[in-house]
């Protein structure tokens, strides 16, 4: 268990929060409401979950947990949030060192290591995280890519007749776990998507695009469509019920009857995608150099 898992193991939130937004009405249920410290509010629009520890405001849409809420109010980093936010807990040295939580390899058609992708926790300057690329040069790992980025998991892709599309390695890897072929772009959602993994994918009879619910995934969703239209067969784009803003097919797999099963049931009930002249996230399809943009 991290620190940051430890802390929101110990804190109570109910004060944390009350310490901060002396409004805040706490009164034996999950849900309270407050004046909301980010914007002028008069019509108490904060709701914080003080179980879980998650806010939002209504009003002005500002969300997040005790460390955003903390970051945003004092105008301090992750680390020092992380800092005083134990200190509250009654925790003691909570100062950490950033490290490799996670791993991605990126293949060639033929299973081959090209690079890989880290992510680091805390990130540099206060982020709370970080991705670093690397690849294997003279013996050695070496920064950044060292080749052209490839599709994850390019081995899988090769003759599959179906893929999903999404924004992440970890939910890829979800995808996979349930035995559907899955992939994304190495850089989130302003990776670019190249001719070549045009190539690849527009032979396949079915692709299934899972976005992110926020602007950059819907945006990051129609990019790829707009790429793959009337090369792929078919292509649908399947905005998954019941999310938070910014939340993804790996929160919905935690939602009670969400899975393999049910999100089949999404993709055939989601109607085949075409382009529109006007989008909801104000996109056109551009091409330059081989690469399509947003």
């Amino acid at each position: 268990m991290n620190n940051k898992d430890r802390i929101l193991k110990s804190l109570d939130f109910a004060s944390f929060y009350q310490s901060h937004i002396p409004s805040l009405k706490v009164n034996g249920k999950p849900e309270v409401l407050g004046l909301c410290p980010f914007h002028d509010d008069h019509n108490a629009s904060l709701s914080v979950n003080v179980e879980s520890g998650l806010y939002r405001c209504f009003a002005c849409d500002a969300k997040g947990d005790v460390f955003t809420f903390f970051q945003e109010l004092k105008g301090v980093d992750f680390p020092t949030a992380l800092k005083e936010i134990g200190e509250m807990a009654g925790m003691t040295n909570t100062d950490v060192k950033p490290k490799v939580v996670a791993k991605f390899e990126y293949k060639d058609v033929n299973g081959q290591v090209l690079y890989t992708k880290e992510r680091i926790e805390p990130g540099r300057e206060g982020h709370s995280k970080e991705f670093i690329f690397k690849h294997l040069e003279n013996g050695k790992w070496v920064f950044w890519r060292g080749c052209d980025p490839v599709l994850y998991r390019l081995p899988e892709l090769v003759g599959s007749k179906a893929c999903i599309v999404v924004e992440g390695e970890a939910k890829a890897d979800l995808l996979t776990s349930w035995g559907l072929p899955a992939t994304c772009l190495d850089s989130g959602a302003s990776s670019p998507i190249r001719d070549e993994h045009v190539q690849i994918l527009s032979g396949m009879k079915k692709i299934i695009i899972l976005p992110d619910n926020d602007k950059p995934g819907k945006a990051y969703a129609i990019k790829i469509a707009n790429a793959l239209h009337g090369k792929a067969g078919e292509l649908r784009i399947v905005e998954l019920p019941n999310l938070q803003k910014a939340e993804d097919v790996i929160n919905w797999a935690r939602i009670p009857g969400s899975n393999k099963e049910r999100l089949i049931e999404l993709i055939r009930g989601t109607p085949a995608w075409t382009p529109e002249i006007t989008t909801e996230a104000g996109l056109e399809r551009k091409k330059l150099n081989g690469i399509y943009k947003a």
